[in-house]
């Protein structure tokens, strides 16, 4: 075995572990417990079911795909994605009334030791909020979700 394939042998398992490790980290986001949740979204409290998609919601590319369906074109950045905590923002330009607003959106998740969870969105530039989501899992068998329950879709 001459001396340039042996050392191409060797490098190429050690660069599949080095990508193996980074795309672990890449889909490494917060996950909420599946069941009822008390949720207080901007001083409205309603019961709401979290399930798997309401998991999907919870990155900064879903959270860009759902303003996109809405007519928005956003641009992430700063994207901070783990096991418990998410961040990012997002500028986008979006249709308003007779033209084109361009707005920042800075998002935080956050999923907490005792099961609850805090969403924050602040918006700035042409349109301006503070939008504050808690929710905390409702207990025994209120925490079973029922059929008639609506469920939790943070961006919608």
């Amino acid at each position: 075995m001459s001396r340039v394939a042996l050392g191409s042998t060797l490098r190429f398992p050690l660069l599949l572990i080095a990508v193996a490790g980074f795309a672990t980290n890449a889909f490494a986001a917060p996950k909420i417990a599946e069941g009822a949740y008390r949720v207080d979204w901007n001083r409205k409290v309603r019961d709401l079911c979290v399930d798997n998609y309401t998991n999907d919601d919870l990155t900064a590319r879903d959270w860009q795909g759902v303003l996109g369906a809405l007519g928005s074109i956003c641009t992430l950045s700063n994207v901070r994605e783990g096991k418990t905590e998410a961040s990012w923002t997002g500028k986008c330009s979006q249709p308003g009334v007779g033209r084109v607003l361009d707005v920042k959106y800075e998002v935080s998740v956050k999923v907490n030791a005792d099961g609850s969870f805090d969403i924050l969105t602040v918006i700035s530039g042409d349109q301006q909020a503070r939008i504050p989501i808690r929710g905390e899992r409702l207990k025994g068998a209120a925490a079973t979700c029922n059929k008639e329950q609506p469920f939790f879709r943070p961006w919608q």
